[in-house]
Formats: C-alpha cells, sequence, structure tokens
C-alpha cells in the first residue's frame, strides 16, 4: 500500500496550502481507514502488508503489518502518528512502487508452486509525473501475479489515471507494447466518499478477480485445492 500526496506543498499561498493539506489528509485517512476495515474482513488472504508514506525523505515512514488484525488497525495508527513529521511535496512519481512490488511477483513466478498473488493499492491526490515510466511499469507488471488499484483523493484532474485503467482501450508503453492483460483499477474517491464501504469496496474489488483468472489462465497454472480446513462449515 502506498500513500502519494503532493499536492499541498504545491500551493504558493501557506493558509491556503495547509487548508488544502489538512482536507487532503483528512480524506487519504478516511480512505485508508475504509481499506483497513475491508482488509481486516479479509486477513484470512492477507500475507503481509506494507505501508509507505511518500513524503520528501521519500520513505519517511515504513510500517509492516501482518495478518493480525490489531496490526492492521496500526495501519491507521502509524499513519496518524506521523503525520507533525510530514513534510509533503511533489512530484507524483508511482513507477518505483509499481516496480518494486513487480519485483516481489517476479520471485513468486520462479516458486514451485506460483499461488501468491500481488496487489498494490495507491492512494494519491496527485497527477502522475511520471507516465511514461509508469505505462512501462505497468506493461511489464502484467505478464506478473500482480494486480495494481488506484484510489485518486481530492479534487486533481485524474484524466491520466483513467487512461492506465485500459478501460477506454489497451494500455501501451512508449515504445508502443500493449499490455499482456489488464491489471490496473482506477477509482475517484470523491465519487465514494459519503457512500457505504461496501459501495467503495465493491468498485475497488470488481476487476481483481477476472484479473487473478486471466493471470493464472495464461500460465496454465491450476488452482490448488483449498486447506481441509477451509472446507469444513459449522462446528
Amino acid at each position: 500500500m502506498a500513500l502519494c500526496c503532493p499536492r499541498a506543498a504545491e500551493d504558493e499561498q501557506p493558509d491556503m496550502a495547509q487548508s488544502k493539506n489538512l482536507g487532503t489528509l483528512r480524506d487519504l485517512q478516511l480512505a485508508l481507514q475504509l481499506k483497513v476495515e475491508e482488509l481486516r474482513q479479509r486477513d484470512a488472504l492477507i500475507d503481509e502488508l506494507e505501508l509507505e508514506l511518500d513524503a520528501q525523505d521519500l520513505l519517511l515512514h515504513r510500517l509492516q503489518v501482518d495478518q493480525d488484525s490489531k496490526n492492521l488497525l496500526g495501519v491507521v495508527e502509524a499513519y496518524q502518528a506521523c503525520l507533525p513529521k510530514l513534510q509533503l511535496y511533489g512530484p507524483t512519481n508511482i513507477a518505483p512502487i509499481i516496480q518494486k512490488v513487480a519485483h516481489s511477483a517476479s520471485q513468486e513466478v520462479h516458486t514451485k508452486e506460483a499461488m501468491q498473488y500481488f496487489i498494490l493499492l495507491i492512494l494519491t491526490d496527485g497527477v502522475i509525473t511520471d507516465m511514461a515510466d509508469t505505462r512501462e511499469a505497468i506493461v511489464q507488471a502484467s505478464h506478473l501475479p500482480m494486480s495494481v488499484i488506484i484510489v485518486g483523493v481530492g479534487n486533481a484532474d485524474f484524466s491520466d489515471m483513467q487512461m492506465l485503467d485500459g478501460d477506454d482501450g489497451i494500455l501501451r508503453s512508449p515504445k508502443g507494447e500493449p499490455v499482456l492483460r489488464d491489471i490496473v483499477q482506477f477509482v475517484p474517491f470523491r465519487n465514494f466518499k459519503h457512500a457505504s464501504p461496501a459501495a467503495l469496496a465493491k468498485r475497488v474489488l470488481a476487476e481483481v478477480p477476472q484479473q487473478v483468472v486471466d493471470y493464472y489462465n495464461s500460465k496454465a497454472i491450476r488452482p490448488n485445492a483449498p486447506p481441509e480446513a477451509s472446507r469444513q462449515f459449522g462446528p
């Protein structure tokens, strides 16, 4: 999970910047809380969650979170604790975090079973400033067991992120190479700010099941049988 919030630092008027900053951070926290609650409901599927805050020191704060629900709640607590230390800034470069997760996914490809699938959730209020590198990273990642979910917070121009989604056409790298499969889902948080958590979760995860199926079908990998314990219902 990556949080990127540079826009407040771009405003020339300090008072206005502070106001926008606080509003953005509140929206990011709300979005983060909704996603953490959703993850708590699905924690049996989570091996590890990593929170990265993109600030002036690039990775000012990093938190490793395991399956324990209390630790998932610690994601929000860690976010709140580091706010006084944050100095938000631009640009919004998301290719590096995509490449980082892609590296982990590429290691999974070489395992015996290759059953672990990676989902990168990016919460951001900024316009992407490394679009060419991001397109290249997504095209390469489309060959790996991973998906990218981008939640846009605030009122920025998210047209580039909508293009990454690929719903309006096949995404291509700067060299013209097409994605092997659609792995990106973009969701504008402003459309769900006052909606139920279930509505946001439904939209955010809408394309993931098919993306998972498409990947394993493309590799002719059959799913493992579920553990015996998961087949037992009731006492």
